[in-house]
């Protein structure tokens, strides 16, 4: 029987913020920091806030981040200071701000260096913490289990570096990066139409053997050795030529660690075909492996990236060699 799997990996785009890090701050007035978070790359749609993959571009306001900001003298300094303590940002009337309000600094010259981290729980249940001197200043503190908070479409923003009350005035940009991967969906089809013949049901697709818990520091994973098996789909659905997009989870979703996918992980694939004719069945199971040596359909979950798989089931005509045979001569004398 035939098999193909392939897969559509969605690209990331990086932003950049305060770029006019030398104009001075107003020297009367105070002037209230807020932000413009923003997300770098559209995902899967979910409405509930801090459950699941975040939509589109813009950070719907009922969710929360955690920001922290360092003061220097001018931009060009080397010192710092620490200006805004860790702290929750929310959307409040009609901007994002912390609860306490913080105010720019007056000082002619001076600027703020601000690194943000979403959601807000991750520091909340104390799985990041900030720590000067790392890549846009968040770490894990510990192992972090993906298999354990699907809810988190875990996000760290790029370090809004040289801000001020002019450059900066109607928010910081604080445009977020998704630091997971996740499956997007999963479709599957047969090669061609068989209906006259056999129909097909797909009764499950369970990822097995890949990396679910590891470290997170300097933008980069280090997963550890233990695998998981995620029961994708569950649930019984028909498919044919014009194919099923499967459920993925209850959630619609998997969030994945980024790894160099193990080469003994695949998808299993469980599916029932039924004869028209008799009304009999057969119960099939097919590993599709990702990343074995003869096998090299994905070698990599990558950061930032949402993937959906399209799995193509096909059938071995069945055919028959006839042959015939010879006559046995006899003859019969009397």
């Amino acid at each position: 029987m035939n098999r193909k799997l392939t897969y559509i990996a969605l690209a990331a785009a990086a932003l950049v913020a305060c770029t006019k890090n030398t104009t001075s701050t107003k020297d009367v007035e105070d002037v209230l920091i807020n932000f413009t978070p923003a997300v770098g790359m559209s995902m899967q749609s979910k409405a509930d806030a801090v459950s699941g993959p975040v939509s589109g571009t813009k950070l719907p306001e009922g969710n929360r981040f955690y920001s922290i900001a360092y003061y220097k003298a001018s931009s060009s300094a080397t010192d710092s200071t620490r200006y805004i303590p860790l702290s929750v940002v929310s959307y409040s009337g009609d901007s994002w701000t912390t609860e306490t309000k913080r105010y720019w600094p007056k000082s002619s010259g001076s600027v703020l260096d601000f690194f943000s981290i979403y959601p807000a729980e991750v520091i909340d249940e104390k799985l990041f913490d900030f720590t000067a001197g790392v890549w846009n200043g968040f770490a894990t503190t510990g192992t972090y289990d993906v298999n354990e908070e699907q809810d988190y479409d875990l996000m760290i923003a790029d370090a809004a570096l040289g801000c001020n009350g002019a450059n900066s005035g109607s928010g910081v940009t604080t445009t977020f990066h998704h630091k997971l991967a996740y499956i997007k969906g999963i479709k599957i089809s047969t090669e061609e139409d068989y209906s006259s013949v056999q129909t097909y049901t797909l009764n499950s697709i369970t990822l097995k053997g890949i990396k679910y818990q590891g470290t997170y520091t300097y933008d980069a994973w280090t997963a550890e050795d233990a695998t998981v098996d995620a029961a994708l789909h569950t649930e019984d659905a028909d498919f044919g030529v014009k194919g099923l997009d499967a459920t993925i989870t209850k959630n619609g979703y998997y969030f994945l660690l980024p790894q160099t996918i193990p080469a003994s992980a695949y998808f299993e694939i469980v599916y029932t075909v039924t004869q028209v004719e008799t009304g009999s069945t057969d119960v099939v199971t097919k590993k599709l492996y990702l990343n074995a040596d003869d096998s090299k359909v994905l070698e990599t979950f990558v950061m930032n990236k949402a993937y959906t798989f399209t799995i193509v089931i096909g059938n071995e005509v069945i055919k028959w060699n006839p042959s015939v045979a010879n006559w046995e001569d006899e003859t019969i004398n009397s």
